[in-house]
């Protein structure tokens, strides 16, 4: 059973909600009860419904509870439309639906941390040929293919989580001048093989939904209630990418 508060948040469906809730304090369990009520009473299409977790163990456990508890008041709904596990899978469904809106074609290849390095490492003569090279891995002390590779994956992941505009960038100073022509050259390489990094996932969706007002539109016409968990936890352009969506609509963070 819910209590009054955990009962409140449950009905509570048209309008923005902030739940400040800690461990133990049955959050899981009202998530599904949202959910449900959601599907059950509201009639809402799965498709409409948007609920993020923050790993892919608390997404399956949450799609078996949600499931589980329409079975048990006897209402046959599938959930597998709706847009439910991290954000970094619901970001990546979104993009391959609407793929046309990205810089990609169909068959997008998605490369994890290992093969993200592998990559830069496999493209390092590129850039190598960009000015200041040798300087800017010189200043950081980063010596040998496999460090330098490293290093440029942890500031272009650093550059996508912090939601940074390079294109906006104008710096005379060199090393910056590098850093933005190093980023937009692994950009350029990645798409003329028709490969994503996982932390470049949620920039180049970002940069569709504002760089296509009717893609945007029609996301947040479809996708109508937002759920989402751990929300503190969320890095600058995740934030960005769930305002985005959430628009005027019913927005739910905890």
């Amino acid at each position: 059973m819910l209590d009054k508060n955990q009962q409140k948040v449950v009905q509570y469906t048209e309008g923005p909600l902030l739940v400040i809730a800690g461990p133990g304090s049955g959050k899981t369990k009202t998530l599904v009860e949202r959910s449900v009520h959601l599907l059950a009473e509201k009639k809402i299409e799965p498709s409409q419904i948007l609920l993020s977790t923050f790993t892919e163990k608390a997404a399956r456990e949450l799609r078996m509870r949600i499931q589980k508890a329409l079975q048990e008041k006897g209402v046959s709904v599938s959930i597998e439309e709706m847009y439910l596990g991290t954000m970094h899978s619901i970001w990546l469904r979104i993009l391959e639906e609407y793929i046309t809106y990205s810089h990609y074609e169909n068959g997008i290849e998605v490369l994890d941390e290992e093969e993200e390095k592998f990559f830069l490492y496999s493209q390092l003569r590129q850039f190598k040929q960009l000015n200041f090279y040798m300087e800017f891995f010189e200043r950081e002390h980063s010596y040998g293919d496999w460090a330098q590779s490293r290093l440029l994956q942890s500031i272009f992941s650093k550059i996508q989580e912090e939601a940074v505009d390079i294109p906006s960038i104008r710096s005379y100073q060199e090393e910056i001048q590098f850093l933005k022509a190093a980023y937009e050259l692994y950009q350029s390489l990645l798409r003329k093989e028709n490969k994503i990094s996982f932390s470049a996932i949620q920039m180049e969706l970002y940069h569709a939904l504002l760089e296509h007002p009717e893609f945007l539109e029609t996301i947040q016409n479809r996708i109508r209630y937002l759920m989402i968990d751990e929300y503190q936890d969320s890095n600058p352009i995740q934030e960005r990418i769930i305002l985005l969506l959430a628009g005027k609509e019913k927005i739910f963070v905890w």
